[in-house]
């Protein structure tokens, strides 16, 4: 039985790189997703239900924090294909050396 539980253990890093430890820019990079928008923004909260503009994309938040930053922010993204329609899912990081990136429900273009 343990074997298998390594086995799946290893799989899943391998299938979901991202997953197996604190998002960081670096870790997303080498997670297969990319730095789509660097620049300047105001994140004064981060909630699922009231998206908010990051550049040219509009971004909706997974979870509730309120950080009132007013600064630097990397955009990383992957692109899923669903039903003919591309998906950006990704994280929003409130400069490059936050350790702790924001899990995003979509990115959309404006």
């Amino acid at each position: 039985m343990k074997p298998l539980l390594t086995i799946f253990t290893l799989v899943f890093t391998v299938i979901f790189p991202s997953l197996s430890y604190a998002e960081t820019p670096f870790s997303l990079m080498r997670g297969g997703y990319s730095l789509i928008y660097e620049g300047y923004a105001v994140v004064k909260k981060c909630v699922p239900n009231e998206p908010f503009k990051v550049g040219p994309y509009i971004v909706k938040c997974n979870s509730y924090s309120y950080p009132y930053h007013y600064g630097n922010v990397l955009l990383f993204a992957r692109s899923f294909a669903y039903e003919g329609r591309k998906i950006l899912l990704g994280y929003l990081c409130l400069d490059e050396d936050d350790d702790d990136c924001e899990s995003l429900l979509g990115i959309y273009r404006r």
